[in-house]
């Protein structure tokens, strides 16, 4: 580090980076900063400036400055939590309600054969969506666990009197975060998809919704139905009585095992965990409309291992955490230290450091000089240990001093 230090024109340089003063850190700082992003401010300033700690520096004053934070890119996602593997058909199914023109559908599937359920709706009221639900529950019997997202009506007081009484455990997902009730999505693309092409076609959606039932799965080659009923279906399409015959599908739970071991594999690549948020804690949410700001809230509860409660404004809103920013604070600084005043150099030590002794006395006459007046004297215990430490090192020069002086005369 030595070596590489210069000085041109009153100017420290380290190489071709120019050395910055204690004093003048803050300033260049800003500079250096401007509201770029981490890696811009470091890439910036290694390229002309140096002192002890830079990166650290331009680090902490990027993570806490509220306008970086406030335009900073969403968080990244998180690794794939998966739901238990059910042991059971009709164990473990997700809902969710779309709209295909006028028309409004309650998609129901099971998360163990994939199997799901394509019922239309009156309107969206909880009447004629619990009304769906026990058509569904009293033909193929009542879950264990229903998942839904968290909107009307799976989140009315009708809905939870509901589950309560068929002693169904409901799970929501945060609102926005449609991968927490990603098995009803992908029912929902499947089902919306059968209809607009049955539409297309002139075709009976219900006939295009049987010939997926009965149609083999990619690595399975066993259909839905033979997943959910041990046998086919009878379609249009002619088959032998022998394939109606009721057969138990093996194996079903470990290909879902693997499945999801294939998926979480490839989701995870870009994948990070990130910090849990503590109750109280100040928080940025992301807004979900494009036009919309940034809004700022707190923390008032957990209410899933990624879901939390934010208070904003007046009213509480749900939010998963990859929509929620941990608002940066700058870091405390360390209290100062009074050691009191500062005292005078009027000890005895510095007057005889004023005082010092000639060449042309004795060396007898200084060697007395030195344990009567300088070395002899004690250190106070109850005096602050700077002033010892002081007192210490102007006796310790004082006796060299001398030492050469005695040294420089004999020579």
């Amino acid at each position: 580090m030595r070596d590489q230090l210069s000085v041109q024109n009153g100017v420290v340089y380290r190489g071709t980076q120019i050395v910055i003063p204690a004093a003048m850190q803050k300033e260049i700082l800003q500079l250096v900063h401007s509201n770029q992003g981490i890696q811009a401010s470091l890439s910036k300033a290694r390229t002309s400036l140096y002192w002890p700690g830079m990166s650290a520096a331009i680090k902490d004053i990027v993570q806490n400055c509220g306008i970086c934070a406030d335009h900073q890119c969403q968080n990244t996602r998180e690794p794939m939590k998966s739901l238990p593997v059910p042991r059971n058909r009709w164990q473990i199914v997700s809902a969710d309600i779309y709209t295909l023109g006028t028309a409004k559908y309650l998609v129901c599937v099971d998360h163990y054969s994939d199997y799901f359920e394509d019922v239309p709706l009156e309107d969206l009221t909880a009447h004629s969506v619990l009304c769906a639900f026990k058509i569904m529950f009293s033909a193929h019997g009542i879950p264990h666990q229903l998942i839904t997202d968290n909107g009307p009506p799976f989140n009315s007081n009708d809905m939870e009197r509901f589950v309560k009484e068929w002693g169904i455990h409901h799970s929501t997902s945060s609102p926005y975060h449609s991968q927490g009730n990603g098995k009803a999505e992908s029912a929902v693309k499947i089902a919306k998809s059968l209809r607009k092409k049955s539409m297309e076609a002139g075709r009976d959606p219900y006939l295009s919704l049987l010939e997926w039932r009965n149609t083999p799965t990619s690595g399975t080659n066993v259909s839905l139905a033979q997943k959910l009923y041990s046998r086919c279906t009878r379609t249009l399409i002619p088959s032998a009585d022998i394939n109606m015959e009721p057969k138990v599908v093996e194996g079903v739970t470990e290909t879902i095992v693997n499945k999801r071991l294939v998926a979480k594999s490839y989701y995870d690549r870009k994948a990070r965990t990130l910090p849990k948020l503590d109750i109280d804690q100040p928080v940025l949410v992301r807004p979900h409309r494009l036009g919309k700001q940034v809004t700022t809230g707190v923390c008032a509860k957990q209410t899933s291992p990624r879901s939390y409660n934010v208070v904003v404004g007046n009213r509480v809103v749900r939010r998963n955490r990859r929509d929620l920013n941990i608002i940066p604070f700058p870091k405390p600084q360390p209290p100062e230290i009074d050691l009191g005043p500062e005292e005078p150099p009027s000890s005895v030590t510095d007057q005889k450091q004023e005082q010092l002794p000639s060449r042309q006395s004795t060396s007898a006459n200084q060697a007395r000089t030195v344990p009567d007046s300088a070395v002899g004297q004690k250190n106070n215990a109850s005096e602050p240990a700077v002033l010892c430490f002081k007192r210490w090192w102007d006796t310790r020069s004082f006796v060299w001093q001398v030492c050469y002086n005695i040294s420089w005369e004999t020579c």
